[in-house]
């Protein structure tokens, strides 16, 4: 009884001394049940400093942090940091009710102990207005930079800068206990235990309006012109600004908190879960709870404190037990297909998928699906009245389906769905219809023919006729009607003469020397598309005649490609470990970030349908669907990359790691320049199957790649350098940051050098001694001096005049262009890194001032200009030159006189028009 009285008060007053319950669960092992794969999950296994989460909420740079009953814990999406009171505090004191996140550096934090500041670059926690703001702070509402409202247990307040004032409220019968607020931009709402309190000034103290409720209001939403509370025992209430007084709005029992999301209400029970509405509709779009069902996300447990959402759209649950449970990071281009309270294809190994019409067909190894997507009618036909395993592909005809399995072809009929027997035996790879109507299909058998017009079945073997191997693995027609098929005994060509089909290997030589092929495909723009077994595909043109193979950076060196088939811009590239868009010819990689549940995408996915711009997909892990707009969008949201780990002469600390974070600069300390780093995406999404490449500038030029979120360097000289990271085919996921190795000799270095410049300060102070001694003589040689140093000044300031008066005329600048071009091809000092001016006018004997008059006045250019197109014509000259293959651009510019890689660069692409590297690649095609 005393438990339950403690969970009663702590659940209506949304606070109590809630480590006193954390203490006594820590003593039994909870029985949570498993969640969706799409959530995860954090206790004080993983490092949270209590299974007690009241707050969360995510700052600017992309770190999570919850308010504990032991105080506040950062989450960057694989490790968790625990920041507690820096004060000798009551343990029950340390309870976090709320947070709110001012600027780059600065949140604020509500506790029982009233409010604090958190410095997150140094993770530190310091008490702020201690002697105002006394009570235990219950929320917190930010209205700008430098502005916010607190409210407590013993009334309102109002920070602006580095004041607090305490706001008016006129109705005494509203109290000073303030539980929730919310506000819209130009007025805020404010719940105590007797009403609602409305402020029409965002940045006023001056006296509210109150509204009476009839329930104790614990939450409260301000959506549009509708006012929502939670209460803690009748559900949700509602008022529109039209009405005056609140009405019941959904559910019952105790709400924990509520948030919103654009029109959305995120409501969190202690008991059943969490719910988002749609206040439009007044409809429950998602739940979240417990149960196993398709129309639910799962998560371990029911009883929540605080339900909230973050600017990626990813879902946080804190939990009164349970610690924190949260949805990955979706950018929700997939989707898995399922329908609302009879089925999801979430987790089923979906081996083929076909939309016809209004028909939605897919197979698995537990028999063949076919759903009416506009009626929902479903019907099953189970592997045992299939008589085989597994559906391997999907086709149409007049009248019927035609079903691939393990164990030959049937025929489905569309309007009684009853099962006929084509073929027998054999398992069914890919299948494909001639002009003629006939249907063909690749099989371990042999190939099959069956003409559905005459109900004949041929199957052609090495035994009956010139077929290469009975091991056929993909078949396909190009625009002129000739069969292409791959076999295990090579390629080979099927024609129809004279009413006979004839297979020959007569095909061009580079096919020929390709190998197996896995697969063949007769492109939507007539091409033909063929995929070996292993390596990458080949293209022809319709002819087939020429050919190119298609490379594409996916960083494996032999991979294992199926495509399905799309419209001309778009294709999907799948291979065993990754999943790529091919887009306008560009490539761009997939993941569970995107909306795939899982990464293997079967070769027999039905692809493009025009009846409603989808792509239709099936996965190991269930059926998918994505809008064609989507996979055509070039818009995704920048996720930054933060560093979790950093080893190099010691192992940072979690506040060092956080200053380097926060300042975006590592600095190393040690002279060998060694350093190990370890990072992660800060939008908490499932990385799973993707890898990183990574680089460090002006140490190196090449990326390198790994599958792992970490890095490590080793003899970096002392400089100053940037590291990118970004993921492979997802360049928007990055991280940029300066990194300087500063040598034990600097030190040194700095300490010689003071020591030389307080002998040179000594050295100055006894010469001024020695001249005091005699300053006579000094004095009047000084005089005389001067005299001579003006005399001289006048005689160059005389000449000077006279010499920049003179203007070279059109014939003598034809004469020193001509002397300075010779001297150009002749003695080539563009070659020499630090050529000046200076030394080209002395080369061809005439002034600097004519030179830069001959450039100015008569050439149309200046001397920079001038000589780096001597530079960028040397450069082209050697990288045509097989002896000069081995070396980088950057080395090769160098010998042509560039001092840097960026100056090189500009230069040429001013000049040329292109890049080097465009340049290069265009001399290798020609």
């Amino acid at each position: 009884m005393e438990y339950s009285s403690l969970l009663k008060r702590f659940l209506r007053a949304r606070m109590c001394l809630c480590i006193l319950v954390s203490l006594f669960l820590s003593l039994f092992v909870l029985n949570l049940r498993a969640m969706d794969e799409g959530v995860n999950g954090l206790t004080t296994v993983n490092g949270l400093s209590s299974n007690t989460v009241l707050a969360v909420t995510r700052d600017r740079q992309g770190f999570v942090y919850f308010g504990t009953t032991i105080g506040i814990d950062r989450f960057d999406g694989e490790r968790v940091i625990n920041i507690p009171f820096t004060e000798n505090i009551p343990q029950d004191m340390r309870i976090v009710s709320c947070l709110s996140d001012i600027d780059n550096r600065w949140m604020l934090v509500g506790s029982y102990m009233g409010l604090w500041k958190l410095d997150k670059r140094e993770l530190k926690l310091t008490r702020c207005f201690e002697d105002v703001i006394k009570g235990r702070v219950t929320c917190l509402l930010k209205i700008s930079e430098t502005a916010c409202y607190v409210g407590t247990n013993r009334g309102l307040y109002l920070i602006k800068g580095n004041k607090v004032v305490r706001c008016k409220i006129k109705d005494r019968s509203f109290g000073d206990n303030i539980t929730d607020m919310s506000g819209d931009g130009k007025r805020i709402w404010v719940a105590g235990k007797k009403g609602i309190a409305v402020f029409r000034n965002m940045s006023s103290v001056s006296d509210g309006s109150v509204c009476h409720t009839k329930k104790e209001p614990v939450s409260l939403v301000r959506i549009g012109r509708r006012l929502f509370i939670g209460t803690s025992d009748s559900g949700v209430w509602q008022k529109s600004d039209a009405e005056s007084e609140f009405s019941h709005y959904m559910f019952h029992g105790q709400i924990s908190d509520m948030n919103k999301d654009g029109k959305s209400l995120l409501v969190a029970t202690a008991a059943y879960g969490a719910y988002e509405i749609n206040t439009e509709r007044n409809v429950v779009v998602n739940r979240y709870s417990e149960e196993a069902s398709s129309d639910n996300v799962r998560i371990r447990i029911a009883d929540l404190m605080t339900f909230y959402r973050d600017k990626y759209g990813c879902n946080w649950f804190g939990s009164i037990k349970a610690g924190v449970d949260y949805t990955y990071y979706n950018r929700n281009i997939f989707h898995v297909f399922s329908i609302p309270s009879v089925l999801t294809t979430r987790g089923t190994r979906v081996y083929t998928c076909f939309r016809k019409g209004d028909w939605l067909l897919w197979g698995t190894d537990d028999g063949l699906y076919i759903t009416n997507l506009k009626n929902g009618k479903l019907v099953k036909i189970p592997s045992g009245e299939l008589d085989a395993n597994i559906v391997t592909g999907l086709m149409a005809m007049p009248g019927n389906y035609v079903v691939g399995t393990d164990c030959g072809v049937r025929l489905v009929d569309m309007n009684t769905f009853t099962v006929k027997s084509v073929f027998g035996y054999g398992s069914v790879f890919s299948s494909v219809t001639d002009r003629n109507g006939c249907l063909w299909f690749a099989t371990d058998k042999g190939l099959l023919r069956y003409d559905a017009a005459n109900n004949v079945t041929e199957l052609f073997t090495k035994e009956n006729s010139d077929i290469a191997g009975n091991y056929v693995m993909g078949i396909d027609f190009d625009s002129y009607g000739k069969g292409w098929l791959s076999t295990d005994c090579g390629i080979q060509t099927l024609t129809l003469r004279n009413g006979k089909y004839i297979f020959s290997g007569k095909v061009p030589k580079f096919l020929a020397n390709c190998g197996k092929m896995r697969r063949i495909y007769h492109m939507a723009n007539g091409m033909m598309l063929f995929v070996p077994v292993r390596g990458f595909p080949v293209m022809s043109n319709q002819e087939v005649t020429e050919f190119a193979v298609k490379k594409y950076d996916i960083n494996e060196s032999v991979p294992s490609f199926c495509f399905v088939r799309g419209t001309e811009m778009l294709l999907f590239a799948c291979t065993e470990q990754s999943v790529n868009l091919l887009r306008n010819g560009k490539l761009r990689k997939l993941g569970y970030i995107d909306g795939l549940p899982g990464l293997l995408i079967e070769q027999n996915s039905y692809g493009y349908s025009v009846l409603d711009q989808k792509y239709w997909m099936a996965t190991d892990k269930g059926l998918v669907w994505a809008h064609e707009k989507d996979l055509m969008s070039h818009d995704f949201d920048t996720i930054p990359i933060a560093v979790t780990k950093i080893i190099s002469d010691h192992v940072f600390t979690a506040e060092e790691v956080s200053r380097v974070n926060f300042d975006n600069t590592l600095h190393i300390k040690k002279g060998e320049g060694s350093f190990n780093l370890m990072f992660t995406c800060l939008a908490q999404a499932n990385m799973s199957g993707l890898s990183y490449k990574y680089r460090l500038e002006g140490f190196e030029d090449e990326w390198h790649v790994t599958s792992s979120p970490s890095l490590s360097y080793s003899d970096v000289p002392a400089g100053t350098y940037v590291l990118r990271i970004e993921v492979c085919g997802m360049p928007e996921i990055c991280m940029t940051m300066k990194v300087i190795v500063v040598s034990d000799w600097f030190a040194i270095a700095c300490a010689a050098v003071l020591i030389v410049l307080a002998c040179i300060a000594g050295w100055i102070l006894v010469r001024r001694v020695v001249e005091r001694k005699v300053k006579g003589k000094e004095e009047s040689e000084q005089v005389q001096e001067n005299a001579d140093s003006l005399h001289e000044t006048e005689e160059i300031s005389d000449n000077n005049q006279k010499y920049q008066s003179k203007r070279l005329s059109q014939e003598q600048a034809d004469i020193l262009q001509k002397k300075l071009n010779d001297y150009m091809k002749e003695h080539k000092p563009y070659l020499n890194k630090d050529l000046q001016m200076r030394d080209i006018s002395d080369g061809i004997n005439c002034s600097a001032h004519e030179l830069s008059q001959l450039f100015s006045l008569f050439m149309h250019t200046n001397y920079y200009d001038y000589i780096a197109g001597f530079r960028v014509e040397a450069f082209k000259k050697m990288i045509a030159l097989p002896e000069y293959r081995k070396f980088t651009i950057t080395a090769i510019s160098e010998k042509c006189g560039f001092k840097s890689r960026s100056t090189f660069l500009s230069a040429f692409k001013r000049i040329e028009g292109v890049s080097p590297s465009e340049y290069i690649k265009s001399l290798k095609e020609h």
